[in-house]
């Protein structure tokens, strides 16, 4: 492998040529005046550059060896650093333009069907709370009837039983009307049985709209809550996690190891700032 270059050759200089940009990333000699360059350019420039030092650094210098270089590397890093940076504010600034572009653009009518949509859907539940209450007044008499079906057909059946310790045609009635009146009971009960929920059907042949129920919790004592569920696996990571946040900000304050909390261990970590 060619040696890197030394720092006094003005070839080190060469953007593109066989020894290619210097390691720590230092600037060419001025170059003749070119039209302007906009931000978003002279950033993307300066990442290739530093794209291809990158590169180098890796084939050429996979180890820093003495205090000269380590002091390029260093420079290199801060430039990294600040194209990286700059091509992200660029990010982030057209992000937000493009932002800006989309909510002007949609933003009113989105709003507009979304406080239309909110209205209907008021209307609607009023409606189906309304009806519900309608058809459940409605299942309470079904029911009432139900019972009252039933008592007459075991009044009819006690006087068929009766008739029957009789010969004759009163016999025959009596049986006759015991069915009839169970008959009347039985679809009684099938009525009182039958769902009996509010809904909207669709005219265009969409999904029908109908209440829907659903079920949650409350917390009513924090205490016997987290008792209730201290074993659960998901319980006890959330509960991990939350104490080793708390105990890093305070290994983060005291700096001392013998600061840390039964159960925890404080230690430093050093890395290139």
């Amino acid at each position: 492998m060619d040696a890197i270059t030394p720092p006094d050759d003005p070839a080190r200089h060469q953007i593109g040529g066989n020894q290619g940009p210097p390691l720590d990333g230092a600037p060419p000699p001025a170059a003749p005046p070119e039209a302007e360059q906009s931000p978003l350019d002279t950033l993307m420039t300066a990442a290739a550059e530093l794209i291809e030092l990158g590169n180098r650094w890796e084939t050429e210098r996979p180890t820093i060896t003495d205090a000269e270089m380590a002091a390029k590397a260093g420079s290199f890093r801060g430039k990294l650093k600040v194209v990286r940076d700059g091509l992200d504010e660029l990010r982030l600034e057209e992000k937000r333009d493009f932002e800006a572009w989309l909510k002007e653009k949609f933003g009113p009518t989105l709003d507009m069907l979304a406080r239309a949509r909110t209205s209907i859907v008021g209307k609607i539940d009023a409606w189906l709370k309304a009806e519900q209450r309608r058809l459940d007044e409605e299942r309470r008499a079904h029911e009432a009837e139900a019972q009252r079906q039933r008592e007459a057909a075991e009044a009819a059946r006690r006087a068929a039983e009766e008739a029957a310790k009789r010969e004759g045609a009163a016999a025959l009635q009596a049986q006759q009307a015991a069915e009839e009146q169970q008959r009347r009971a039985d679809e009684a009960a099938r009525r009182a049985a039958e769902p009996m929920r509010a809904q909207i059907k669709s005219v265009t042949g969409g999904r029908t709209i109908a209440p829907r129920t659903t079920w949650h919790a409350k917390i009513v004592d924090e205490a016997k809550a987290l008792e209730s569920y201290r074993d659960h696996p998901v319980v006890r990571q959330a509960a991990l996690d939350a104490a080793l946040r708390l105990a890093d900000a305070e290994a983060k304050a005291s700096k001392r190891t013998d600061a840390a909390k039964a159960g925890f261990e404080f230690y430093s970590d050093t890395k290139a700032a």
